[in-house]
């Protein structure tokens, strides 16, 4: 009869650690794709960015041709648009790293 006991507290005692080792790999799945969510709403948040100023890039360049206006801003746009197209290409490269 202990044999019998001795068996199923070893059956129990096995499947109990393969639930805990599938638990930790679900924790580091999740843990993974995570930080791949965090990275991609990054990538979305500065190519918005890059949007906006290609929009304010295109107004500037409309009111100087229209109204002769100066493009003093047009650097300062440039330069904000180099950064932000810098900064997706290497949360992309993060991004490919985590698969």
């Amino acid at each position: 009869m202990s044999d019998i006991f001795k068996d199923l507290e070893d059956v129990v005692s096995d499947v109990v650690k393969d639930v805990e080792k599938n638990l930790n790999k679900l924790g580091e799945k999740i843990d993974k794709e995570s930080k791949k969510l965090d990275i991609k709403s990054q990538i979305g948040n500065h190519e918005r960015k890059i949007r906006q100023n290609y929009t304010k890039l295109g107004k500037a360049y409309y009111n100087n041709l229209e109204n002769n206006e100066s493009m003093t801003q047009v650097d300062i746009i440039v330069d904000s648009i180099k950064a932000n197209l810098k900064v997706v290409e290497l949360l992309k490269k993060q991004l490919d790293d985590l698969d």
